[in-house]
C-alpha cells in the first residue's frame, strides 16, 4: 500500500494570501427595457438564421412578446406563437421543444409576469393572460436591466 502524501503544506495556505483574480469580467451585458424597445429592429435582424440562436434571456423573449401585443397582455401560446415568428431558430425543426418548459418556468417564477384570468367576454381558451407587472415595468423603463 502506498503512503500518502502528508498534508502539513494545507495549513499554511491562507485566503488572504491569495492573489486577486484577473479573469476577465462577465462581458454578457444585460439590456435595459428601453434600449432593448429603441433598437429592436436591428438587434433583431441579427437572428434571421434559423441556426442562429438568439442571445436574449427567455425572460427578455418573454417580455418582447408582451410588448408586441397590442393588448400588452398574452396567453402562453401567443407567446410561443411570437417567439417562434420572430426568431427562426425556436420555429426550427432541429431546435428541442425544451425551449416551452423555459418559457412556462420564466412566466410562472419571474415576479415581473403577472397571470391575468380570461374574462367573461374572451375568446375561449383554457388558461389565463400574461402581462408585465406595471411597477416592474416602471422600473425597467426607467433604466433597470432586466
Amino acid at each position: 500500500m502506498e503512503d500518502l502524501k502528508p498534508l502539513e503544506w494545507l495549513n499554511n495556505i491562507s485566503i488572504l494570501d491569495q492573489k486577486p483574480s484577473t479573469a476577465p469580467p462577465n462581458k454578457k451585458k444585460k439590456l435595459s427595457l428601453s434600449y432593448l424597445l429603441q433598437n429592436f429592429p436591428s438587434l433583431r435582424s441579427q437572428f434571421r438564421s434559423p441556426s442562429r440562436r438568439p442571445s436574449f434571456s427567455y425572460a427578455t423573449l418573454i417580455l418582447l412578446a408582451l410588448h408586441h401585443s397590442p393588448s400588452k397582455q398574452c396567453s402562453l401560446s401567443q407567446i410561443y406563437n411570437w417567439i417562434k415568428a420572430t426568431f427562426p431558430y425556436y420555429n426550427s425543426s432541429s431546435t428541442s421543444p425544451a425551449w416551452k418548459n423555459s418559457i412556462r418556468h420564466n412566466l410562472s417564477l419571474n415576479k415581473c409576469f403577472v397571470k391575468v384570468p380570461r374574462s367573461a367576454g374572451c375568446k375561449p381558451g383554457k388558461g389565463g393572460f400574461w402581462r408585465l407587472d406595471e411597477a416592474c415595468e416602471e422600473k425597467l423603463l426607467e433604466g433597470d436591466n432586466f
